[in-house]
């Protein structure tokens, strides 16, 4: 398959550090594979919301999964999601999960993300916020803006926050709606540094 010449440049950009850069930025990797499903009566406002989530399978040891499911409420600017589901890992118990996701596409070309993920077991709150905009480079259309994490448990608090840039993937349009890949730096409170990529795929 011929690679079109902005991706080729983007992968550059994004992946091919100068020396000094690459001396002081050593990070993590995680990668997230996301698969969404909504499913909506012809014309209708409320129906089923599904997601099912490979948090990192850069680190496949135990291999772990998510799997939500709930109703959606939709019109054509925005949606928001109400789920419950869990986490599970190969070799252990499931952990619950209550769940809230939102998109707003009001403010175009701006579209805002907003989830709020709770897990009494573990009496852990995580709220994570995405704003993004439409770019486009040499012909190429990309999603840029940012992404963060909040996460407060009994003993911890947490902060993640950084930039993050998606491209769409021209990959299986005769089984989904749409996939994209997004790279996301991402910088948290006690120092740690990650890139973290997400390959998802609405259905």
């Amino acid at each position: 398959m011929r690679r079109h010449p902005s991706i080729s440049l983007l992968l550059l950009v994004l992946f091919q550090p100068g020396p000094s850069w690459a001396q002081t930025y050593d990070p993590d990797y995680q990668a997230r594979i996301l698969g969404h499903v909504q499913i909506t009566p012809q014309r209708g406002t409320l129906g089923f919301a599904g997601w099912g989530i490979l948090p990192d399978v850069a680190t496949p040891n135990p291999h772990r999964g998510v799997l939500l499911a709930g109703l959606v409420g939709k019109n054509d600017r925005r949606w928001l999601e109400l789920m419950y589901g869990g986490l599970f890992a190969e070799g252990s118990p499931g952990t619950f999960i209550a769940n809230v996701r939102m998109l707003d596409r009001s403010i175009r070309p701006m579209e805002l993300f907003f989830e709020v993920d709770y897990r009494p077991m573990q009496e852990r709150l995580a709220l994570f916020p995405i704003a993004t905009t439409s770019f486009e480079v040499a012909g190429l259309p990309l999603r840029v803006g940012a992404e963060a994490d909040y996460v407060v448990t009994p003993k911890n608090r947490s902060f993640v926050v950084g930039p993050r840039i998606g491209i769409p993937l021209p990959v299986c349009k005769a089984v989904c709606k749409s996939a994209a890949l997004t790279t996301a730096f991402r910088f948290a409170s006690d120092g740690t540094e990650v890139i973290r990529q997400y390959l998802g795929f609405t259905f």
